[in-house]
């Protein structure tokens, strides 16, 4: 594996390995394709968007928060859902994979 290539691996596992952890769902086994894929599948889920616009409040404070603010509030959001709500649609995420990984039953 190229130098660039393991770079890219740590990126994805850091920045997207924290968002599909707090949604249940276990990061560790899946390569930076799958996680960078089901972050997306997570954060395009309606009731995510519904709780993460609620939050951040109007589009202004939005555009003015870094990324890794709107990743931490992301973070914030799926750790404070019912953990019924979340498994629900950490399940809806994960079967639009291709490969469907096992849900973490400890969240």
């Amino acid at each position: 594996m190229s130098d660039w290539a393991l770079e890219h691996e740590i990126y994805c596992a850091q920045r997207y390995g924290q968002i599909v952890r707090a949604a249940g769902v276990d990061p560790e086994r899946l390569d930076s394709l799958t996680l960078f894929e089901l972050a997306g599948h997570i954060e395009d889920d309606a009731e995510v968007k519904r709780l993460y616009f609620a939050a951040a409040g109007d589009n202004a404070t939005l555009t003015g928060m870094s990324l890794a603010q709107c990743d931490a509030l992301l973070v914030r959001i799926l750790s404070e859902m019912k953990p019924t709500s979340r498994r629900a649609m950490a399940e809806r995420a994960v079967s639009k994979l291709n490969v469907p990984e096992k849900i973490l039953t400890s969240r």
